[in-house]
């Protein structure tokens, strides 16, 4: 995993499901799936233990999806594989403690708006994971 961007005591490593899928299926699929809303969505919670040294570490998956300026967000926090809370980002955000700054929201105050794509290290990740039939 690659950090994109640290604030604080927040820390945002972009994966793709692809990435999410080809690590599942390389792990033996001992990470099982984090139930959220809208659905249940694959995450390796056993790698966000490893990176935190935390049994049950604090952390969100963020979904969003952009063209042409405008686009859709979607964002869920854990403990662990429980479920702290879901729908928006900023939301999301403030439940693992980012406190947004004057004139700006929680999205805005960690520097999220920098990043409209994932970096170019995951794209490996499509062909490897229909490599393995992830």
């Amino acid at each position: 995993m690659i950090e994109r961007l640290a604030w604080q005591h927040v820390t945002v490593f972009p994966i793709s499901h692809y990435w999410s899928g080809y690590w599942q299926v390389k792990r033996g699929k001992v990470d099982g799936r984090l139930h959220s809303p809208p659905g249940s969505h694959l995450l390796p919670t056993a790698i966000a233990r490893e990176i935190t040294g935390l049994p049950a570490p604090r952390f969100a998956v963020i979904f969003t999806d952009y063209f042409g300026g405008n686009g859709d967000q979607f964002a869920v926090a854990y403990e662990g594989a429980r479920l702290l809370a879901g729908d928006r980002v900023n939301a999301v955000l403030r439940e693992l403690g980012v406190v947004h700054v004057a004139g700006l929201d929680e999205w805005d105050t960690i520097g999220l708006a920098d990043y409209r794509h994932n970096p170019e290290h995951l794209d490996k990740f499509e062909e490897l994971a229909d490599e393995i039939g992830a």
